[in-house]
């Protein structure tokens, strides 16, 4: 039997799907854009952290700039209940997430690609865990497009998939 010690990488899923997906941004709390979005992984040990990284090209449409947070999720029995992990420190009403970010301009061909990064420290035992990244619309005004320009036509309108994924890594 090998020898993997701390920090080494023990297994890695990776979630690619091509769903394309809208979502109007009329409301301020936090919501899941879809459900094939999510990535699945049984730890091998009880004490990994589970290093998440979740990568999309967006399309905003409508207000321009608008701000965004995002957190991530985790169900240890099969999404019936969510819960969050590791946010930012209470201060005042700000809102706890993973991080904020702010798309850029607006073209029906723009695209955002962007990388969101997140930790899962010592995650408990080894069921199967399923994580998702839930989003809060800042302004209220504008739609989102996951993995698609909202424009169609031949020359610079686009589609992509999502990267989701989840990457054990050990702590003994």
């Amino acid at each position: 039997m090998a020898f993997i010690g701390p920090d080494a990488v023990i297994q890695q899923v990776t979630n690619s799907p091509t769903t394309l997906a809208s979502y109007n941004s009329s409301n301020s709390n936090f919501v899941e854009i879809n459900s094939n979005y999510r990535v699945s992984i049984t730890p091998k040990r009880s004490d990994s952290d589970i290093l998440l990284t979740y990568t999309v090209s967006l399309n905003q449409q409508g207000n321009n700039n608008s701000i965004q947070n995002y957190k991530f999720q985790v169900s240890d029995n099969g999404g019936s209940t969510w819960s969050d992990f590791n946010l930012g420190t209470t201060s005042g009403s700000r809102t706890r997430c993973h991080g904020s970010f702010r798309c850029c301009g607006y073209d029906g061909n723009d695209a955002d690609p962007i990388t969101l990064r997140a930790v899962h420290e010592n995650v408990g035992g080894t069921g199967t865990r399923i994580y998702r990244l839930v989003w809060r619309f800042a302004d209220g005004a504008c739609n989102l497009h996951f993995n698609l320009s909202s424009s169609n036509g031949t020359t610079w309108p686009w589609t992509a998939p999502t990267f989701f994924t989840a990457t054990e890594i050990g702590q003994s």
